[in-house]
């Protein structure tokens, strides 16, 4: 007979142990899966993408969908890379400096990106969800938000109830703009924020107020924005167990209705502004547990829903009623109450998904323009998903967003016989039902609450370009 399974929720009331707590069963797990991993925005991830996948792939595939463009709404994610200062945590393509120069050149070229795919994306497209994000939105000139938002409203028509969500640093903001942002359309805000004690700020770059939080948000809820969410980050350089403890009782008092605990991934090849710090500056593995196990604990105390992932929401919340309801859902961005749909990317390193391929544009600045002043859509590379590919991304959006995988549905759907498709897979499932993580049935895969902390192990076992070799992801890295 085997060794009864330390993490199963069942576990305390099998033995009897009830003076454990419950964060003693979980820090093994997490030792041993990690916390880092893929989040599978995109599945294969922006490292399998291939040049050889160009703007004339992207018309192809866009060709296809236009006849249907009236009734499949579109998503649009629109980069604004430019920030005033480099945060060490970012990873995305930003262009970084006070000077505002760039500014109306890279609002022009959106506009030629936008002139260029107007005849590609069929009559009367409609928009049901847009991000404004990528570096710091509000470095952009009330005016010229303006203009960019009335070009996008130009060429698209955007659903009444959908969501339409901006990015902002709450260090350098007037309430008439958040207004104007209002009145622009706009009803989520999410709040760029690492940490909020004093010399975290100073290590990560990025040093901002609570008061000066704390008003924004009372703004934006005035102004009518539905939701508005914080950023809280572990795993920072210098950061220790107290200043995030510090940290995240300011988070909960400021209340916000989202709240995404991000993790901070230290890949100083790939981001030389993190070269700037030692891996001994850095909180071990067991640190980063205690933080994520006190924040977990916390935040559920404070009646915030643990969604998937990283992300926690208050119990009245789009979300945390979605949930409740078996209707949440994973897409590119994030967790949505709306359906997925095709995402179209515009300005520098945007990524879209139409029909089964991915494409990205360029991430330099100088070889976006250029694409673009040769009358040419600016993607750099992109992909074709495979029959295989399809099946896989289905699989882990439903672990993702549901925590549960109906084979029976996929087997219908993707025309396979799931146990032998993925035998591999299931032998390794195997072993995580005995770790307490899913549970298996003949019709469904489940995650376990326990199974939820490490979901991005249990997608990875699903991610067939993944090396074979690592058989976990490895805390720290960055993979997508």
């Amino acid at each position: 007979m085997g060794q009864i399974n330390p993490f199963a929720a069942s576990h305390l009331a099998l033995v009897g142990q009830s003076e454990l707590h419950e964060a003693d069963l979980l820090r093994p797990l997490l030792r041993r899966y990690g916390l880092g991993g893929s989040e599978h925005a995109s599945y294969p991830s922006v490292d399998r993408f291939a040049e050889f996948f160009d703007g004339a792939a992207l018309s192809r595939a866009l060709a296809m969908r236009a006849p249907l463009s009236a009734l499949q709404p579109l998503s649009l994610d629109v980069r604004v890379p430019f920030c005033e200062t480099q945060c060490v945590q970012c990873t995305r393509e930003t262009v970084v400096g006070r000077s505002r120069s760039p500014v109306g050149p890279y609002l022009d070229a959106i506009e030629r990106e936008l002139d260029i795919l107007a005849p590609l994306v069929g009559q009367s497209p409609v928009v049901s969800q847009m991000q404004l994000g990528g570096g710091t939105p509000n470095f952009l000139a009330a005016e010229q938000l303006e203009k960019l938002v009335r070009g996008l409203r130009s060429r698209f028509s955007f659903a009444a109830q959908g969501d339409y969500r901006i990015e902002i640093d709450p260090s350098r903001f007037a309430d008439e703009e958040i207004h104007a942002m209002a009145s622009l359309g706009f009803n989520r805000m999410n709040l760029g924020l690492q940490d909020f004690h004093p010399k975290v700020q100073v290590a990560v770059n990025r040093v901002q107020y609570e008061d000066r939080t704390a008003a924004v948000m009372r703004t934006a809820k005035a102004a009518g924005f539905r939701s508005v969410g914080l950023e809280l980050w572990y795993g920072l350089p210098t950061q220790t167990r107290d200043a995030f403890a510090y940290s995240l009782q300011r988070v909960v008092d400021l209340a916000p209705d989202r709240i995404n605990l991000a993790r901070y991934a230290h890949d100083p090849l790939r981001f030389p502004a993190q070269r700037l710090f030692r891996r001994d500056m850095l909180p071990d593995l067991d640190a980063c547990i205690d933080m994520l196990l006190e924040a977990r604990s916390k935040l559920t105390e404070a009646g915030y829903v643990h969604v998937g992932l990283d992300l926690f929401v208050r119990a009245d919340e789009d979300l945390a009623i979605a949930m409740r309801r078996g209707r949440l859902q994973r897409n590119s961005w994030g967790y949505s109450s709306l359906a997925e749909h095709d995402r179209l990317g515009l300005g520098l390193g945007a990524i879209s998904r139409i029909g089964n391929s991915y494409a990205q544009n360029h991430r330099a600045l100088d070889a976006y323009h250029d694409r673009l002043e040769q009358g040419v859509l600016p993607v750099m590379r992109g992909i074709e998903l495979s029959r295989d590919d399809i099946a896989r991304h289905a699989v882990i959006r439903a672990l993702l967003g549901r925590g549960e995988v109906s084979i029976e549905s996929m087997e219908i759907a993707y025309l396979i016989d799931f146990r032998r498709h993925f035998a591999d897979e299931c032998e390794q499932l195997a072993a995580m039902a005995e770790a307490g993580l899913v549970e298996m049935s003949p019709e469904w895969i489940t995650l376990t609450p326990q199974g939820t902390l490490v979901v991005r192990a249990v997608c990875a076992i699903f991610d067939r370009y993944r090396p074979r070799e690592q058989k976990i992801p490895v805390f720290g890295l960055v993979t997508d």
